[in-house]
């Protein structure tokens, strides 16, 4: 980017967001577009900060309602796309409302920058996981890779074995939604796509998983799991063990994320295509019983309360190849050790 060009992040008053705007440098002109959403002391505090420490203008608005930031866009270059309702069960309760904030009211924003933004270089889209649903699996009886739905038992269809095992997933397999948030997700990224597409702007899109980080909680609890997970021990003296704990996720540090995505707005990575769509996540797979472990090795006693519940994904992990390489990543912190640091007892 150059001097006076300006970096647009819509939903950036968010965690990843907030984090991201720590390390762009301070001389960028940064317009933040954030509806609020999700309301924590915390979170008004940390951005009350940045406003005050870097070139930042926070518009306190929907993205649907361009009449509150329309005169900003003129010199906007780069946007990154963060704005999003992302609850599955919540999406699912109220499907026409991740259908209106999800997709609808991008496009609205689409509208507003054909019309006031024309210089626009690139797009970065905070996609999503959840766009696989359960991702591929393997049979071992008659190695058909299958896609299967949301069930207490998976088998192949194909010749209905029990005997088949989860895949790292890839960019190229197939996205199979499991929730109107993975649905309205995958709509992003293709409106988008036709948007860039028919304005020959770039294009990265960032199929993010489980994001853990430091502070995550005062955001909003219920954003990620480890989170979500202390507070159950502390507070409530117990664990919920989902799918009786072998629910398996690939974890990615915050930090990780974060110095990704600026790589994408700040560096010209080695593009095939003027799209490209990355995993973005550790590749290490990690299960809820695997987190209650390293719990019980710092020292917190608590009860785990085994629940079969198969209203969501089993596995879900990353094929991180294509970030690594693009991007020349090194490694991605590990979340065992972040666990060990982070919650020690004193």
């Amino acid at each position: 980017m150059k001097s006076g060009q300006k970096l647009l992040i819509t939903g950036g008053a968010g965690y990843i967001g907030n984090e991201l705007i720590k390390i762009v440098p301070k001389g960028i002109e940064i317009i933040v577009i954030d509806n609020f959403h999700i309301d924590t002391e915390h979170k008004r505090h940390v951005n009350d900060k940045l406003r005050k420490n870097r070139k930042l203008t926070l518009i306190d608005s929907n993205v649907s309602e361009s009449h509150k930031y329309k005169e900003l866009l003129e010199d906007i270059r780069i946007v990154v796309y963060m704005a999003s309702l992302n609850s599955y069960r919540e999406s699912n309760a109220d499907p026409l409302m991740y259908l209106k904030e999800n997709s609808t009211n991008l496009q609205i924003f689409l509208n507003t920058l054909g019309q006031y933004s024309p210089n626009i270089e690139k797009f970065i889209l905070t996609s999503t996981r959840g766009v696989y649903g359960e991702g591929s699996y393997i049979c071992n009886s008659c190695n058909n890779r299958f896609y299967p739905p949301l069930a207490e038992e998976l088998k192949c269809t194909i010749c209905s074995s029990l005997n088949v095992y989860p895949q790292k997933i890839k960019e190229t397999d197939m996205t199979n939604p499991s929730s109107l948030y993975g649905i309205t997700k995958k709509l992003q990224e293709d409106l988008l796509s036709m948007y860039c597409s028919e304005n020959d702007i770039q294009l990265d899109i960032f199929r993010i998983f489980n994001v853990y980080g430091e502070d995550q909680g005062k955001y909003y609890s219920n954003i990620g799991i480890v989170p979500q997970i202390y507070e159950q021990i502390i507070k409530q003296g117990e664990m919920y063990l989902s799918g009786n704990g072998n629910i398996t996720r690939d974890f990615v540090y915050v930090a990780d994320v974060n110095s990704i995505i600026l790589k994408s707005i700040f560096l010209k990575n080695k593009r095939r295509n003027n799209k490209e769509i990355y995993n973005l996540g550790s590749g290490q797979p990690i299960s809820i019983n695997d987190i209650a472990k390293v719990f019980e090795t710092l020292g917190y006693s608590f009860k785990k309360n085994r629940l079969k519940n198969y209203e969501d994904i089993k596995y879900s992990v990353a094929d991180n190849s294509k970030v690594i390489k693009d991007f020349n990543i090194k490694d991605f912190k590990s979340m065992f050790d972040f666990l060990a640091n982070t919650y020690k007892k004193i």
